[in-house]
């Protein structure tokens, strides 16, 4: 099976948990914030605007979505693209669904 999935070491990597604070229950936080991520990847794949530069990810992608113990959502992202480093435009995403952003380069041993 391995031979058959992309080779992701180096590609973009992307976090998102949900801040509890803002939803009356999980529920809702995953609805709201499910909602609120697919805007974010079409802004994404049709310009971003970041400290004067125009930045577009077009790049294939996959989404994870996983639970805390508490049962609060949060997602990851991998853009198979070594294009873009972790440039502050993700945290243009930071508000008002997600607690902190998080933005790494993917590396296995």
């Amino acid at each position: 099976m391995w031979d058959r999935l992309p080779d992701v070491s180096g590609k973009l990597f992307l976090t998102f948990p949900v801040d509890p604070k803002l939803f009356a229950s999980e529920e809702a936080a995953f609805e709201t914030s499910r909602d609120w991520l697919r805007k974010v990847f079409f802004q994404l794949r049709h310009d971003v605007e970041h400290e004067g530069k125009t930045y577009t990810i077009n790049a294939p992608y996959c989404i994870k979505v996983e639970c805390y113990e508490n049962g609060w959502v949060h997602y990851h992202a991998i853009f198979l693209t070594r294009r873009f480093g972790c440039v502050g435009f993700v945290d243009n995403f930071a508000l008002p669904v997600v607690a902190q952003s998080f933005c790494a380069r993917l590396a296995f041993q």
